[in-house]
């Protein structure tokens, strides 16, 4: 009777063991980026973060469906690309050049004619300074020549996501 009894406290003990195990396992990973996964502000990060991709989707039709870009360049801080490439035409036929540490942008890009530069912001690369919807985000966030001319800038309702679209004065 004593090692059956044993051998009960033991599994009850390797129980709850799991239990705690898992339960910290779940408090741990249920956070991204300062957001519980299911809170209204994960939710509204999802809806924001969808307009911005239709909003810069929408620029790459007109800019480079009217032979007015050839060439969109993101900068290291870009997260949209890969969900504008998954939909379905999402760069209009424009070439998608993403600058890397190992990959910056060669001169010819950033001196060429027919580009497109996007400078996003999230609440992972957030701008410096606040910005409210509506409100002009300042120019020292995206390139730093007088060759590019902004022609888009887009904020979310809640200012957490947005970008800037840059295009070649030339």
């Amino acid at each position: 009777m004593n090692e059956r009894a044993s051998k009960s406290v033991s599994t009850t003990m390797l129980g709850i063991a799991a239990i705690v195990y898992f339960a910290i396992q779940w408090i741990g990973t249920s956070t991204i980026a300062r957001n519980k996964i299911f809170s209204r502000s994960r939710r509204s990060d999802r809806a924001s973060f969808a307009l911005m991709l239709v909003a810069i989707s929408d620029v790459a039709h007109r800019e480079c469906g009217s032979d007015k870009a050839n060439e969109i360049l993101f900068d290291d801080r870009d997260v949209a690309t890969p969900y504008v490439i998954d939909a379905q035409d999402g760069l209009a036929g424009c070439r998608l050049v993403r600058e890397t540490v190992v990959t910056p942008f060669t001169r010819a890009e950033m001196e060429g004619c027919n580009e497109l530069m996007a400078v996003e912001f999230s609440p992972e690369y957030p701008f410096a300074g606040s910005v409210a919807p509506g409100e002009s985000v300042a120019r020292d966030q995206g390139p730093r020549s007088p060759h590019w001319v902004e022609i888009k800038q887009w904020v979310s309702t809640d200012a957490r996501f947005g970008f800037q679209l840059y295009r070649s004065s030339c």
